[in-house]
């Protein structure tokens, strides 16, 4: 079990919530990602971080232009993550080296939705854009009034998202 807290990173036994290791970092705000062996996560220091599933030893370390509290989706090979001035990101699982960078403008707290070779990201100052995943690219953009600041849900074809002035 992987858990994020403002003391660090932890991973725990799942069986008897013994600590197996234990990764300080500063403000760990969003929650970790498994993926490949890897985990996943975000620091207010402004570092999207992997670490070894089992060592917890740092694999790589990305530095963006603010705090990361948007908690990171892993698919195809990629890590797609949010900072809070504003930037999504889209880094190489591996290496941690960034593919492309798109600016929404505001602060990013809720973890993209990958679906259908897009990425679904909103922002508060209630800016939500539908991104190509290869490329970056924006496909479509709408401005929902509202801020967001949560993760959209989708069911494989529609998306679905809240702003915080109650609106879905």
């Amino acid at each position: 079990v992987f858990v994020a807290s403002h003391a660090g990173l932890f991973a725990l036994d799942a069986r008897t919530g013994k600590r197996v290791w234990f990764h300080p970092v500063r403000w760990a705000e969003s929650s970790p990602e498994y993926a490949s062996g890897s985990i996943f996560a975000g620091t207010d220091d402004g570092r999207a971080l992997a670490l070894d599933a089992v060592s917890g030893r740092i694999k790589w370390e990305f530095q963006a232009a603010g705090p990361v509290e948007s908690s990171p989706a892993v698919a195809g090979g990629r890590v797609f993550v949010g900072c809070n001035r504003g930037a999504v990101y889209s880094l190489d699982a591996e290496t941690g080296k960034k593919i492309w960078e798109y600016g929404l403008g505001g602060r990013v707290e809720g973890k993209p939705l990958l679906m259908n070779g897009r990425v679904f990201i909103g922002a508060v100052n209630g800016r939500f854009v539908a991104l190509d995943a290869a490329s970056g690219k924006i496909l479509w953009g709408k401005n929902l009034g509202g801020s967001i600041e949560s993760s959209a849900a989708g069911d494989g074809e529609t998306v679905f998202v809240g702003t915080k002035d109650g609106v879905l």
